[in-house]
């Protein structure tokens, strides 16, 4: 997942996206081969976002990645991504998956009632966080193992883990139910 905290440092470089982004930028090449890419960046204008989004799917496609855009599906078709990215704020704006579209869809979830209502959606995968404590969810009590166990046996959908997780408890967790997992501040250096 794409995030502003991978820049930080980075932040007063200018117009320039390749300067500005450039954490970002490593943690994409970082990334195993056929990995999703999922875009937020929400706080950009869109005229930023859609220009940060263009240049990091040209990239994405050299390697063999998906790219996903986080929000609405509409800004997704419209910009040529692969999928789209539903989170728990956007799941207003998006009533359900009874519209046509050729894309992949993933659904935050946090809890056992999100699980449920992601149903409606019927997406491809959900993305289940925080497993353990992060920075991005300061104060909220992570899964664990056991919750993350149960919580995953709720859905029918492929599920990823997510929220503190690294290569090493991914590896940890390959028995766990989870068919892949997602990081952000694993991919910081």
């Amino acid at each position: 997942m794409t995030d502003e905290r991978l820049d930080i440092q980075n932040a007063a470089s200018g117009d320039d996206p390749a300067i500005a982004h450039r954490g970002l930028f490593r943690a994409i090449a970082a990334l195993p081969p056929r990995s999703i890419i999922i875009f937020r960046h929400y706080s950009l204008p869109m005229k930023n976002r859609i220009k940060l989004f263009t240049l990091i799917k040209k990239r994405a496609k050299k390697k063999g990645h998906a790219i996903f855009w986080a929000g609405h599906i509409f800004h997704a078709i419209k910009y040529g991504a692969d999928g789209a990215h539903i989170p728990l704020w956007a799941r207003r704006k998006f009533s359900n998956r009874c519209q046509i579209h050729p894309l992949s869809l993933s659904i935050s979830a946090h809890h056992a009632a999100d699980i449920n209502s992601a149903s409606l959606y019927h997406p491809d995968f959900l993305i289940l966080s925080p497993i353990f404590t992060t920075k991005s969810h300061v104060g909220q009590r992570p899964l664990g193992r056991m919750r993350f166990m149960k919580l995953s046996q709720l859905s029918h959908h492929h599920i990823i883990a997510m929220g503190g997780m690294n290569v090493r408890r991914a590896a940890n967790m390959k028995n766990h139910i989870a068919c892949g997992w997602a990081g952000i501040n694993a991919f910081q250096k």
